[in-house]
């Protein structure tokens, strides 16, 4: 992953946990009929960006994030990987599919500065049951405002983006 920053991604997020402390607590997780017989959790995240090194960047800040705290709130009870686009592991009937769509846009009107819109879905592949129809809910907008367009540092998207992912992980859990 290239970072913005001659720092190390994964330990800028771990050392973001500890300091905050937002990652030690678990997330709830309920037996609703999503959740029953299952043991595996796919996170697939898409970000649209301005470019893409930037959605890329984004898109791993966003799964890496996701991922650990799922691993440390399920522990060894689900299996818990990334996704890709036309990932056929989506459709195991065992796997719960969390879906992350993001959009980073650059305003230069009334708000000088970059809009990130995070919107999120969970998702399980019934066979012989109705289709599903992938509709997301509850979009989140998170504001940096005086960002210049080049430069969008990690540690404050970070900062800004890690409560809302952890609302968003609390909502899929249910």
């Amino acid at each position: 992953m290239s970072c913005l920053y001659s720092v190390n991604c994964k330990a800028l997020l771990l050392l973001l946990c500890v300091i905050t402390s937002a990652c030690n607590a678990s997330l709830p997780i309920s037996l609703t009929p999503a959740w029953r017989d299952a043991n595996a959790v796919g996170l697939l995240c898409r970000v649209n960006a301005l470019g893409p090194e930037q959605a890329k960047q984004i898109e791993d800040l966003l799964c890496d994030y996701a991922q650990s705290r799922l691993q440390q709130s399920l522990g060894n009870s689900y299996a818990v990987d990334r996704l890709k686009l036309a990932d056929g592991r989506i459709l195991q009937p065992q796997r719960v599919s969390l879906i992350f769509d993001a959009r980073l846009q650059w305003h230069t009107k009334a708000l000088k500065g970059y809009t990130l819109t995070l919107s999120s879905r969970q998702f399980r592949h019934q066979p012989g049951g109705p289709a599903a129809t992938v509709f997301f809910e509850s979009p989140s907008v998170l504001l940096l405002p005086g960002a210049s367009q080049q430069a969008l540092g990690e540690s404050h998207l970070m900062a800004k983006l890690r409560p809302i992912v952890e609302r968003h992980l609390q909502r899929l859990m249910q």
